[in-house]
């Protein structure tokens, strides 16, 4: 006979022991040890809080949400150490040349390393995203490290443009498809394709503002030629299209996500500010070799490093996240900051360049193509909404047709079970002693209730329906108080509860179903004697108030709980003080509620426990009444 021998087993005290093999003085090393892993017991495996097989990847070892703070403090120290050294250049400008040059580069090989390593341990599509975001950086290390190339070792001017552009633009159409792959920011192509469209628009916006601004003055007033003017404007245009789209999702992000997408979307700013500040003293020929705004690079890079070590929650859920209108309004806040800007040049009675006008219709034909996805996005609302309504009013038909089916196909047993209990308890076939007599008395409370609770299903059911089918007449008010305290009368005299009419004018007459309201009124006053102790009193009384009339059923009972009123027409809802001293199903005020709705009026209550309850039953007259 075989045994299985686990390295640890849960013993009869619920704690972990150690399982000693014969002849053994230690356990032998299971195989989650090997290759140098710890070995993880079953219990340790499956202790609450521990990572599971069902979760994302991105909890690996070295990529821990403790250790970032002190990776977000390094970083930190990093920037201000580098801003320092290209400020006051203490080892004078060659080794502030080197450490501006290797800074930059080792802090795009930073984020790149950090990328790649997290996309190897992530699901698709996160893999991809983070793959095409650490392409970028080293795309854009291979610029610099060109860059260092002809400023450290060849010690000569690095030439406007060279092959280190190459690098560095290269590096933008790949950070905004690493930025659209994430699978954060919207789940449905639709709603991702318009978060696009939305972070162009903002882009477009804030590239006429700069470009009216600062970036066509500049480009106006350089010498250099219509490649280098190009490739100095490019670098900004990129970020600030990367920068758009990156915030633009940051807004529609979801709470968990924005933490992470927050650090990338500083990051992006980062290199925007760099980038913008590179063109802009290019041209004017006041860049140098170093410049304290070289530290954007640096910081951007190191940023995104961290975005990528951010502990990200596991795969969001299918559904989406309602957009709220202050999101929405973000790329409308873009557009209005644009055309107060083409309005104050306009003023200036300056003639707008070619790339205002084109940056204006490519603008105008966003917000157009945002608008079309808007009304396609709000369709699919609307005929998911349809389909779901559909689904629900079918599920809800055939629960009734259950609770009808159900409930005929007990009413046949247990009218012969009643008639059966007749026949023995009237001695029809034969004497009963007394012990049996109490059996079947027993017997025929319970198949009563029972009886009384599939009534009580199937009038739910009738309700229920849209059409509910009632015999509507004229109802005299005092006839249906008068009909149900009769019933009650003997129940009420044997508790010793005094049970009072009071009528105000004793002529209303109301159309409706009369068996219906009768089923009303005794379920009020029913409920009432019942949940009213000895020597206490109910009232039923009625009087006219407008086109309406308003009947009342007044107690001296026990009360309801006041934090459970809201829920007393709820289905099946019973009180807690009376769940375990009273029988009943719980359906009686639903249904009341229901049929008084179906009248065209309303029933409210009050309660105080201890004290007493009141029920409003208030109804249309025969002038005005609606049955809905």
């Amino acid at each position: 006979m075989s045994s299985h021998k686990w390295p640890w087993i849960p013993n009869t005290k619920g704690r972990a022991s150690h399982y000693q093999p014969d002849g053994v003085g230690r356990l032998p090393a299971p195989r989650s040890a090997i290759a140098g892993k710890p070995a993880i017991s079953p219990l340790e495996r499956n202790r609450p809080g521990r990572p599971t097989a069902g979760t994302d990847r991105h909890a690996v070892p070295g990529v821990r949400p403790r250790p970032l703070w002190w990776l977000s403090v390094s970083a930190a120290g990093t920037v201000t150490a580098f801003v320092f050294f290209l400020a006051v250049k203490p080892g004078g400008l060659r080794l502030t040349t080197w450490i501006d040059d290797l800074g930059q580069l080792c802090a795009a090989l930073a984020a790149a390393v950090s990328c790649l390593i997290v996309a190897r341990r992530r699901a698709t599509p996160a893999r991809r995203a983070w793959s095409w975001i650490g392409a970028s950086a080293l795309s854009w290390a291979a610029g610099q490290a060109i860059w260092s190339w002809y400023g450290l070792v060849r010690g000569i001017a690095v030439p406007f443009p060279s092959a280190a552009d190459i690098g560095f633009l290269t590096a933008v159409p790949l950070e905004l498809i690493g930025i659209l792959s994430f699978p954060h920011a919207r789940e449905s192509m639709t709603s991702r394709t318009r978060t696009v469209f939305d972070g162009l628009i903002v882009g477009a916006s804030l590239l006429l503002i700069s470009w009216a601004l600062v970036l066509g003055p500049v480009y106006r007033g350089s010498r250099g030629g219509i490649l280098a003017q190009a490739l100095s404007l490019a670098y900004p245009l990129g970020d600030v299209v990367v920068a758009s789209v990156v915030l633009t999702m940051l807004t529609r992000a979801r709470a968990s996500h924005r933490c992470g997408l927050g650090l990338l979307a500083v990051g992006m700013l980062g290199l925007t500010v760099a980038d913008s500040s590179f063109a802009y003293l290019t041209q004017n020929g006041t860049y140098g070799q170093v410049n304290p705004t070289d530290a954007g690079w640096v910081a951007g890079y190191l940023l995104v490093a961290l975005a990528a070590l951010w502990r990200w929650p596991a795969a969001a859920p299918a559904e989406e996240d309602g957009i709220r209108p202050w999101q929405a309004g973000v790329p409308l806040v873009a557009v209005g900051g644009a055309l107060a800007t083409a309005l104050g040049w306009s003023l200036a009675d300056r003639q707008a360049d070619t790339f205002l006008v084109a940056d204006g219709i490519v603008m105008g034909l966003l917000v157009l193509g945002s608008g079309v996805l808007t009304m396609i996005t709000q369709g699919q609302l609307y005929d998911g909404q349809r389909r779901l309504v559909r689904k629900l009013t079918a599920i809800d038909r055939s629960r009734l047709d259950f609770f009808a089916i159900i409930s005929h196909e007990l009413r046949t047993p247990l009218t012969s079970i009643t008639a059966s209990l007749e026949l023995l308890a009237d001695s029809d076939a034969g004497p009963v002693p007394d012990e049996q007599r109490r059996l079947l008395e027993m017997i025929r409370r319970n198949a009563a209730r029972l009886r009384a609770l599939v009534e009580d299903m199937l009038t739910l059911s009738r309700v229920d329906d849209e059409l509910p089918g009632f015999t509507m007449a004229d109802v005299a008010v005092a006839d249906i108080i008068e009909s149900a305290c009769a019933t009650v009368a003997s129940a009420a005299a044997q508790k010793g509860v005094e049970l009072g009419i009071e009528l105000q004018d004793g002529t209303e007459v109301i159309p409706g179903d009369r068996r219906q309201l009768d089923r009303v009124m005794l379920n009020l006053i029913s409920n009432a004697v019942k949940f009213t102790p000895p020597e206490g009193s109910v009232l039923a009384r009625s009087r006219r108030e407008g086109d309406d009339v308003v009947i009342s059923v007044i107690d001296t009972g026990i009360g309801i709980p006041e934090d459970e009123q809201q829920m007393l027409f709820t289905r099946f809802f019973r009180a807690s003080n009376v769940r375990e001293t009273a029988p009943g199903s719980g359906l009686g005020l639903a249904i009341a509620h229901r049929i008084v709705a179906h009248h065209g009026g309303s029933l409210t209550m009050t309660s105080r426990e201890s004290i007493g309850t009141t029920f409003w039953v208030r109804l249309p007259v025969k002038e005005t009444a609606v049955v809905r």
